[in-house]
């Protein structure tokens, strides 16, 4: 399995609070957003990753230097994710892990995700709360039919956590749609939520692991970077040693039995 994370990115909602540094290079705990979801993915098997670069791209290279591999893509400036992700399309060929460089998760919801084998394309949803920025989605028959920030927060059934896994298929299936849309000039400002749904509508299977709302959260605003810096990685972190303390007690539990 590879990984692809978009991570060309200009910030503009946030502002002059970073202080020069872009997103996904800000400090989280002793080390950055995008540092820890590189480091997490390692740790669960995902060697090969690349990171889909524009926006001051050498500051991300300085700081990751060859434990990743890079992709810029050039006009990051004019066009949307889709944009991006089509110059990445000769990497769709084999088991993916898509993401993005802004997002912060659990170890746990990394791990559903990644041995998650519902279907050839599978998002995780978080059951966080929505709101108007929300990328929502909406689930019939146990599929995920649309994902769009104008549904109706009412309507709603989760908020897609910002990671998909697809196997050779899925893979095949993604790079035939992003290349259509290139095709038909369809593609320009479209984001991964609208390729979703038009894969959704062509009658393909895209299922979903749901995740808890504190699994979760990707930064955008300054204040949601604080909450992250300040609460939320407090709490992932106690999700994951309790996770990692039941599964130590189940296994001395197995020894003691036998």
């Amino acid at each position: 399995m590879k990984a692809i994370i978009l991570a060309g990115g200009m910030n503009f909602r946030m502002g002059e609070s970073t202080n020069g540094t872009i997103k996904c290079l800000l400090p989280i705990e002793d080390e950055t957003i995008l540092g820890r979801s590189i480091r997490l993915l390692k740790k669960n098997g995902v060697e090969d990753i690349l990171l889909v670069v524009g926006y001051r791209s050498e500051d991300i290279k300085k700081k990751f230097g060859d434990s990743v591999r890079y992709l810029r893509e050039p006009l990051y400036t004019q066009e949307g994710m889709l944009d991006s992700l089509y110059f990445a399309l000769d990497e769709f060929n084999s088991e993916i892990l898509f993401m993005y460089a802004d997002s912060i998760f659990s170890e746990r919801a990394l791990k559903k995700i990644v041995a998650s084998e519902k279907s050839d394309i599978v998002c995780l949803v978080s059951e966080k709360a929505v709101d108007d920025e929300s990328e929502k989605v909406k689930i019939k028959y146990d599929k995920i039919i649309v994902c769009s920030k104008e549904l109706p927060n009412e309507e709603s059934n989760g908020e897609f956590a910002g990671i998909i896994k697809m196997n050779k298929q899925g893979s095949k299936q993604f790079k035939e749609n992003i290349q259509f849309l290139k095709d038909s000039d369809a593609i320009q400002f479209k984001n991964v939520r609208d390729l979703i749904t038009i894969i959704a509508e062509s009658g393909i299977a895209v299922k979903y692991e749901l995740v808890s709302g504190e699994d979760w959260m990707e930064i955008d605003f300054p204040e949601e970077y604080k909450f992250a810096k300040d609460v939320f990685i407090n709490q992932i972190n106690k999700i994951d040693t309790d996770t990692l303390g039941i599964k130590l007690l189940i296994n001395r539990r197995i020894k003691v039995m036998k």
